[in-house]
């Protein structure tokens, strides 16, 4: 229970966050498109220092096995989303950027900095291991579903900056290697950002958008229970049913990838709509309702959890 209040309370402070960069847009400080800028500071220099310094940290068996634990855990909850998916696609006429959108959570953006507050650095380095598997799944099932077929793109999966520095920092973690005090600290430090930078982004393209024509739109909220309600509660049956609960060695380890699986729709799959002509009002719709609403549903899947 305490912890379900702390995450409550962190997501609010998140969301406070937010509202700032909503409100610089709304005031017409800045433009809506001017959060471009940030989302590429984010995705390259951001989140790869944050997660090379996840890894700085000494390699024991136990962290080890924990963090194999983790992505066997992700591949289960890529597997039950997927599976889940092509059962309901027919009943519920599922476009397939409703399908992505149900599927894939925004573990980047929200997930590192909540675990980072929550949790503490030291927590982050198994954050990295869902983001990892997702970021295999997207470019490839994901494109896939988006492009109608089309072709595994492996190079934006190896050269992708998230695979790339999760690899980079678990060579240093097995080998013990350690960056230089300077390197180090400029990592640590930018790192730390990523809360206020990615939650003032989010606001920013929130306070361009038509709010009333969004939350008008009836079907997507089906698509937003699917992504914050019932796939992590599947999620859950499927931790226990598979014993994967108990190769963590402590339960808030595996509370991360149900953290993971239960954020809002990943910007990942607006983006894939926007560059496929894909829906992408259906896509940006539902990845705005589900942040607004996860501050509500997060804490409450954790408490079901626990």
């Amino acid at each position: 229970m305490e912890l379900s209040l702390l995450l409550a309370q962190k997501i609010a402070v998140m969301f406070l966050m937010m509202f700032c960069g909503f409100m610089l847009v709304k005031l017409k400080l800045v433009k809506s498109t001017d959060s471009r800028i940030l989302a590429m500071i984010c995705m390259y220099v951001v989140i790869p220092c944050m997660v090379i310094d996840a890894f700085q940290i000494e390699c024991t068996p136990e962290r080890l096995h924990d963090f194999l634990a983790m992505i066997a855990a992700a591949a289960l909850a890529h597997a039950v989303f997927i599976a889940t998916t092509l059962l309901l696609r027919r009943p519920l006429k599922l476009r397939p950027i409703e399908q992505l959108s149900m599927e894939y959570p925004n573990c980047g953006n929200l997930i590192l900095p909540l675990v980072l507050s929550v949790f503490g650095e030291e927590m982050v380095f198994f954050a990295c291991p869902y983001v990892c598997v997702q970021t295999l799944m997207v470019w490839t099932h994901g494109r896939m579903v988006v492009a109608n077929g089309g072709r595994f793109d492996l190079k934006k999966i190896f050269l992708n900056v998230n695979v790339i520095c999760t690899l980079l920092g678990l060579t240093f973690f097995i080998t013990g290697i350690r960056l230089p005090g300077m390197i180090a600290s400029t990592c640590d430090s930018l790192g730390g950002i990523i809360g206020p930078i990615s939650m003032l982004l989010t606001g920013m393209l929130i306070g361009g958008a038509d709010l009333k024509k969004i939350f008008s739109q009836k079907h997507a909220y089906l698509i937003c229970a699917m992504r914050l309600l019932v796939y992590p509660l599947l999620l859950i049956l499927a931790l226990k049913l598979t014993g994967l609960t108990r190769l963590a060695s402590g339960p808030d380890v595996m509370m991360i990838t149900l953290l993971a699986a239960s954020a809002p729709s990943a910007t990942t799959v607006t983006n894939l709509a926007q560059v496929y002509n894909s829906d992408p009002e259906i896509a940006a719709t539902v990845n705005i309702i589900t942040m607004l609403l996860c501050i509500i549903t997060m804490p409450v899947i954790n408490l079901i959890y626990q």
